[in-house]
């Protein structure tokens, strides 16, 4: 290693290993990284670039990404996970013209930014997907990438496309007809594509690009379960010279696996960790880019153009007794300035972005409004470190620990001089700490919730949590990954009669559930749970704005009429429903719905604190 970048890792700061925020700035679009860094003594020689996934697949492979970069820089190999232009928490707008093209260009540029930052002898790029794709191309463009570690990765774009659509298909609503936007852009399982970012991924063949200098890369293709390696490109990379290593992996599931199941693919990880870091040392082929342009130490504040107005966005770290808690903060560059801040938290166990970026583009509207908007990962989720309780695991008494998280966040932007006075917002778990904090912490004076689980956490929430995740990856994955771990004991007629007993059984429990005296009993704790929530929230004064789907479970409590009584006394509180069942907010008019009302509540706290401030002066908000 030379001895500039030597210099540059003598101190290797606390959280290093875990990942340390970065903001790379490419063109007028910076993207958000995480540098994962071995102690300098430590250092091997190899660095390693771990690209991102699109849409879902990134949602929940995010964690386990971050687990894999903490593995390979305990192994020495310094790392670097960015988010591609236009997705996640980096800027731009997933509509842009030319998306492929600035993916592909961004993964350049990371991996020279990596190179300079490492001073690494050689240098690995590790894509997933699309995120191979990508790694694939900028290769062939000329990157400054020797090697490659490709994981459930098609030659063909056209094949990759056609399972985005079909998985499209699947979690659409019979509603949901995204086809007939005026754009042409398309709902990935609540993830947006432009119509020509799905016609240019569907003309790549990486078969017809060859690899420079293949005799001097290796390749690692990982296969996916049962599906194997992509046949034409094991084909094609053989063919070209470089030096190919197979990897069948039946870890492909626990991948792509709901987050909240806290599944790692640990032997698919530890394979390429040892096939990345274990071999001995090879030369750098020589690079003519040095990516002059990209500086190896990147701020930790950023300003771009958000719907046509400048905002500020830096990077947030909170120390806590959980460990580092990791957050981006987005303010209003100039002009008015809100009184207060909203902060989001996770939704379930997905990063802080929320789901299908929601709060990203919330919180960066809302700084485009004036009202400064944070976003903040809890323990053991996201970028921050700690463990996560899943929630279908999850105890009234983890509560404590969620609360006391929120509020040394909220000390924390107070010192930085963001905001006194905050509004809490959140979907699914994350609404659900939103309204406990709405109550709990004086400093919160509006909350901003879309679906939470309940007002109160009870065993029935864990219960529904888990029927959830089995409807979505099946009994036989969960049952496989020793998940199930309090599985429901056959009742008495069930235990006598065996299937048909069973069957009986369950049609008698659904029969009986649908009577609203049996409802109410089975459902009491909760509803009480409700009303005593309801009555702190109403002398709490807390303004507050409540979005559920359709089918949310809440809607059918707060009908109560103990409920409804309590709810009248909140004279801060609305309640919507949204023209859509869908819990997960996948149809993308559903969420512009939701992200409007939020936006327009945010101004209209804003408003309302400038018109307190202005008639009694010197007194605080809210």
């Amino acid at each position: 290693m030379n001895s500039a970048a030597a210099a540059d890792t003598e101190l290797v700061p606390a959280g290093a290993l875990t990942g340390e925020p970065q903001w790379l700035t490419v063109g007028t679009e910076p993207i958000y990284a995480v540098l994962h860094s071995p102690a300098p003594q430590a250092l091997t020689g190899h660095a390693a670039l771990l690209l991102p996934a699109f849409g879902w697949d990134d949602e929940c492979s995010y964690r386990r990404r971050r687990d894999w970069a903490t593995e390979l820089a305990s192994s020495g190999v310094m790392t670097l996970r960015f988010d591609f232009p236009g997705c996640e928490n980096s800027a731009g707008s997933p509509l842009a013209a030319h998306r492929v093209a600035s993916w592909v260009q961004a993964t350049a540029d990371a991996a020279g930014w990596l190179r300079a930052r490492s001073g690494c002898e050689r240098l690995t790029a590790i894509g997933i997907g699309i995120g191979g794709i990508a790694a694939y191309q900028s290769a062939t463009d000329g990157a400054p990438i020797d090697d490659l570690v490709l994981w459930g990765v098609r030659a063909s774009g056209a094949a990759t496309v056609r399972e985005l659509r079909a998985y499209a298909a699947i979690t659409a609503g019979a509603d949901d007809d995204e086809a007939t936007r005026p754009d042409g852009a398309i709902g990935i399982g609540g993830h947006i594509m432009s119509a020509e970012t799905a016609a240019t991924l569907g003309a790549i063949d990486l078969t017809q690009r060859e690899l420079p200098d293949a005799e001097q890369r290796r390749v690692l293709l990982i296969g996916r379960d049962a599906h194997g390696v992509d046949r034409k490109l094991r084909d094609h990379l053989a063919a070209s010279g470089a030096a190919l290593t197979m990897l069948e992996s039946d870890e492909y599931h626990a991948l792509m696996s709901p987050p909240d199941l806290g599944l790692t693919p640990a032997r698919t990880v530890s394979a390429t960790v040892e096939w990345i870091a274990g071999t001995a040392r090879a030369p750098g082929m020589l690079r003519a880019q040095h990516h002059a342009a990209i500086h190896a130490k990147a701020p930790p504040a950023t300003s771009f153009e958000h719907d046509g107005v400048t905002i500020h966005e830096r990077l947030a770290t909170v120390e806590s007794p959980m460990g580092l808690l990791r957050g981006v903060i987005s303010e209003p560059a100039e002009g008015f300035r809100a009184p207060f801040c909203m902060v989001s938290v996770n939704s379930g166990a997905l990063r802080h972005t929320g789901p299908n970026r929601l709060f990203v583009e919330i919180g960066r509207r809302a700084a485009a409004g004036g009202v400064p908007a944070a976003r903040f990962d809890l323990p053991g989720l996201g970028d921050s470190e700690g463990t996560a309780i899943r929630s279908f695991e999850r105890t009234e008494a983890d509560d404590r620990t969620s609360l006391a998280a929120i509020r040394a966040i909220y000390d924390h932007l107070a010192e930085l001089g963001v905001a006194e006075h905050f509004v809490a917002a959140g979907f699914s778990l994350g609404g659900y700490l939103t309204v406990r904090a709405a109550i709990d912490d004086s400093r919160v004076t509006g909350a901003l919730s879309v679906n939470p689980t309940g007002f109160v956490w009870t065993d029935k929430q864990r219960k529904r949590v888990f029927k959830d995740l089995v409807a979505m990856v099946g009994p036989d994955v969960l049952a496989a990954e020793s998940l199930q771990r309090r599985p429901r004991s056959p009742g008495p007629l069930a235990e006598r009669l065996g299937r048909a007993g069973r069957a009986l059984d369950a049609a008698l429990r659904l029969r009986l559930a649908r009577s609203e005296l049996l409802w109410r009993a089975e459902h009491r704790r909760e509803i009480a749970g409700l009303n005593t929530r309801l009555e702190a929230l109403a002398d709490s004064g807390t303004q507050m704005l409540l979005l559920l789907s359709e089918r949310e479970p809440l809607l059918r409590m707060l009908a109560h009429p103990r409920c409804a009584a309590k709810l009248a006394r909140c004279r801060g509180l609305t309640v919507e429903q949204l023209p859509n069942p869908d819990h997960l907010l996948r149809p993308l008019w559903i969420q512009e719905t939701v992200a409007d009302r939020f936006v327009s509540a945010l101004l209209g706290f804003a408003s309302s604190s400038e018109r307190t401030a202005a008639e009694v002066p010197g007194d605080p908000v809210g």
